[in-house]
C-alpha cells in the first residue's frame, strides 16, 4: 500500500507550478486541500487498466511506466513519464475507465488531486481550460507522430 510522504504546501505549489499558475488564490489553496502526496515503490501500480479516472497525479519524483494489455495478454509499454509530469486525467474527460495501467519504474512520490475538483476548477477558469485543452492536443499529436514513424520503419525496426 503507498504511504504518505510530506511536503511542504509552498514546494507542492512550487512543483505544481504549471497548474497552479493558471488558478487564483483560493484555487490554489483548495488545491492544496484536496491533494495527496503518495509514495510507490518500483513495480507498484499507481492505477490499473479498468480503473475508474478519478484522479490526476503528478510526478514529484520518479518515473512511471504507462502500459496496455494487448492481444494474447501480451503488456506493451506506450510511454514513459517523470517528473514534472501530469497523467490520468485523459479517460475522466472521455468519460471512460482507464485503458491503460500506470506503474512505477522507480521509487516514487506522486501527488494525487481528485479530477472532480480539477472539473469544478475548469468551469470557473478559462486559462484552466486552454491548458488541459493544450496538453491533450499535444499528446494526441505525440501519438500520431509515434504512429507514423513506426509504420515506416523497416520490419527489423519495429519488431526492436
Amino acid at each position: 500500500m503507498a504511504r504518505k510522504k510530506s511536503y511542504s504546501q509552498d514546494s507542492l505549489l512550487q512543483f505544481l507550478s504549471l497548474l497552479t499558475s493558471r488558478m487564483t488564490e483560493a484555487q490554489q489553496s483548495a488545491l492544496l486541500a484536496q491533494c495527496v502526496v503518495r509514495y510507490y515503490h518500483i513495480g507498484q501500480v499507481i492505477s490499473g487498466e479498468g480503473d475508474v479516472a478519478s484522479h490526476l497525479f503528478f510526478i514529484l519524483k520518479g518515473v512511471a511506466k504507462i502500459s496496455i494489455c494487448g492481444d494474447a495478454n501480451r503488456w506493451q509499454t506506450v510511454r514513459l513519464v517523470k517528473s514534472g509530469e501530469y497523467f490520468g486525467y485523459r479517460a475522466y474527460f472521455a468519460d471512460q475507465l482507464h485503458l491503460a495501467s500506470y506503474i512505477a519504474m522507480t521509487d516514487m512520490d506522486v501527488c494525487a488531486i481528485p479530477m472532480d475538483f480539477i472539473k469544478t476548477c475548469l468551469d470557473d477558469n478559462p486559462s484552466l481550460k486552454d491548458f488541459f485543452l493544450k496538453r491533450l492536443a499535444q499528446g494526441l499529436w505525440q501519438s500520431d507522430y509515434r504512429f507514423v514513424c513506426l509504420i515506416q520503419k523497416h520490419l527489423r525496426g519495429r519488431m526492436a
